[in-house]
């Protein structure tokens, strides 16, 4: 489930980005540049977080199960 919301804020990131660009400051930007710069440089952080709050979590979980 912490994949699927990371992508779902990216997503929504990335259109608001598209957005403020061409709305907002007259730019005309590629699909391509807009995932890089959007999605493509939160990713590592992101998935590093997410994976550690699952390992957190089920060490957490199995303490509190014993």
């Amino acid at each position: 489930s912490a994949l699927f919301g990371l992508i779902l804020v990216l997503a929504f990131g990335d259109v608001w980005l598209y957005f403020a660009l061409k709305f907002g400051m007259g730019k005309t930007v590629s699909l391509f540049h807009i995932i890089l710069v959007g999605a493509v440089v939160f990713l590592p952080g992101a998935l590093l977080k997410a994976f550690l709050a699952a390992f957190v979590g089920r060490s957490i979980q199995r303490r509190f199960n014993t």
